[in-house]
């Protein structure tokens, strides 16, 4: 009993390094991809683009990696609360990083346009552009998680 627990958790602790190494790695690669993207674009919100993706993948790869660790170790009756709880916190890990990609692009569609005398928004109107993106995003998470739980918003 007491070798088999050992192999247990030397197996967890491999297979937890081996989720941190892939996230680091789809992370690294999410970055270059955006960066090659973005080159051509040549904006200074890029940056806070890549931090935000990279944020996003990684984060989320870890999370989900640690339910698919946990979820034959505990008995099916935790399962259901694990799972809710850590989709809900993958959920909210995306709506963060969408969050974050999605308010640096308005920053440059603005500032892009208002350069060009497209339009003549203020820094006033771009947060209230932003503020209605953030609302959205975070009433779609919300539902995902509702969803998650097993609820339903629709009739």
């Amino acid at each position: 009993m007491n070798a088999q627990y050992i192999t247990t958790s030397i197996n967890t602790v491999i297979i937890l390094f081996a989720i941190i190494i892939i996230a680091k790695i789809l992370s690294y690669l999410t970055k270059s991809i955006i960066k090659l993207f973005m080159k051509k674009l040549n904006f200074k919100q890029i940056e806070r683009i890549k931090k935000a993706a990279k944020f996003t993948i990684f984060y989320s790869i870890i999370m989900l990696g640690i339910y698919y660790l946990v979820k034959d170790l505990v008995a099916p009756e935790v399962n259901f609360y694990i799972r809710g709880i850590i989709f809900t916190i993958t959920t909210i890990i995306f709506a963060i990083g969408i969050k974050r990609i999605l308010g640096a692009f308005v920053e440059f569609v603005v500032e892009h346009a208002s350069k060009r005398g497209l339009v003549g928004l203020s820094k006033d109107m771009t947060n209230v552009i932003k503020n209605i993106v953030d609302i959205t995003i975070f009433i779609i998470a919300i539902i995902v998680i509702i969803g998650i739980w097993g609820g339903s918003v629709g009739p």
